[in-house]
Formats: C-alpha cells, structure tokens, sequence
C-alpha cells in the first residue's frame, strides 16, 4: 500500500459517500486504501459504509471527535504515506497523486507536503463554481505563516506515516484545526 487515506464522519452520510467515492475514484487507487472512521453516527452514515464493501476499512469509535477519529485511522494505517480528507471534501482526478510524487521525490527529511486547495460551492445553477484558494506559505518552516493564516488544508495534505506516528498524531483536544 502506498497511501492510506484517512476519513472521519460522524452524521453525514451522503457527504461522506461523495467522499469515499472521490478516493475510490483517484487513478492508482489499488495502490491506496481508505480508512474511514466513523465517530458514532446515528444517521444512515454505517449502511451507506457497508455498501462500499471491502472496498474500504471501516473503524468504529463513539464521540471521540474528528483528531481522535484520525488517530484510530493512523492506529491502522498501512500506507508509508498518509492522506486527510474530510467527509466533507471530495478530491479532484490528479491532486493526490501530484502531492505523492511530490513527497515521495523529496528528501527523506520532509515529512509533509500540501497543495493549494479548491472550493467548490454547490449550486443548482452552476454546480462548479469555484475558487482556488489564495495566500499560501512558503517553502520550509512555515509554522508562523500557518499560525497566522492557518492556509493549510486536511485534504491537500500528504504525509509519511512514520513522521505523523513521531510527532504524536492529532491533538485530540483542539475541536478545529487539529
């Protein structure tokens, strides 16, 4: 397995279908798995989970929140890199797998990379309206920019597992911007 692609939900059941199928959808997806967490749904969230089948892992927790949720996924993870999307999030065809080549060709002292997001907005008129976000930190230490701007987002990121295992994984006591 290349990549693990971690996706907590909890109650959002046709949101985490788009999801999942987005990831299952990605080019290369038999060299990724998908683990999906999902944090104590009491909606329809589990059947829309055991559709998919073996297709995915499923992990049950109840209520531990979104940064515990990752961590039960990265408890499992067999990838050497890992992915974040939430359930929320849909990827586009090639994003993931630029942000791969990207890490893997870097050096072995770079543990994380991101990419620029792209919002969508749903409408009924025009289903694509987007936006690509702007204001991205640089290369390096971007630690103060992120601080300040908090510009990077969980589903344009790429990771190896070993670094997110060193630092501790997901402080499970931050409710946003774990």
């Amino acid at each position: 397995v290349r990549t693990s692609i971690i996706i907590p939900t909890r109650d959002r059941s046709e949101m985490c279908r788009e999801a999942i199928e987005s990831a299952l959808r990605l080019a290369g997806a038999n060299r990724r798995e998908v683990i999906v967490v999902d944090d104590g749904s009491t909606d329809t969230t589990p059947d829309v989970l055991a559709g998919f089948g073996d297709r995915i892992r499923v992990i049950r927790k109840e209520g531990v929140g979104r940064g515990a949720a990752r961590n039960a996924g990265l408890a499992v993870a067999r990838g050497r890199l890992v992915a974040f999307i939430d359930d929320d999030d849909a990827y586009f065809p090639d994003g993931l797998q630029q942000l791969e080549e990207t890490l893997e060709s870097s050096s072995e002292e770079v543990g994380v990379v991101y990419g620029r997001p792209r919002y969508v907005r749903r409408d009924p008129t025009n289903p694509l309206l987007s936006r690509t976000a702007g204001g991205l930190g640089s290369e390096g230490w971007v630690l103060p920019q992120m601080v300040g701007a908090n510009f990077v987002v969980m589903g344009n990121v790429v990771a190896r597992l070993d670094a997110v295992r060193q630092v501790g994984g997901f402080n499970p006591d931050l409710p946003l911007a774990q």
